[in-house]
């Protein structure tokens, strides 16, 4: 049954994570952070699993973007609407030489 628009099947949204698991990560960053010293000489070791053991206790960095919406194509100025063109053109330039360069590799 599909959903009407405006209705959101979860309201609540995402559940946050319980009390127990944040406890359980908390008690293991002692010996995460004595991990993390170890694998500072040998790095990509088990960097993974530390990295969830912090997010899940402590929380992730919050980051930040500055980011410009533009709704209409009308309310971008003339130079920014070169730098796009601009941009495209490169791009497509760059797709034209990789095909052609896999084409003559191909080819040999």
């Amino acid at each position: 049954m599909p959903f009407k628009p405006g209705n959101n099947a979860n309201p609540g949204g995402r559940p946050k994570a319980s009390t127990d698991v944040r406890l359980s990560a908390t008690l293991l960053l002692p010996k995460a952070f004595k991990a993390l010293e170890k694998c500072l000489s040998r790095p990509g070791e088990r960097i993974s699993a530390i990295q969830i053991i912090f997010d899940r206790s402590v929380g992730k960095v919050p980051t930040t973007a500055n980011v410009r919406v533009i709704a209409d194509i009308a309310d971008l100025s003339d130079a920014e609407l070169l730098a796009i063109t601009g941009e495209t053109k490169d791009l497509i330039n760059q797709q034209v030489i990789e095909q052609e360069t896999d084409n003559e590799t191909s080819s040999q």
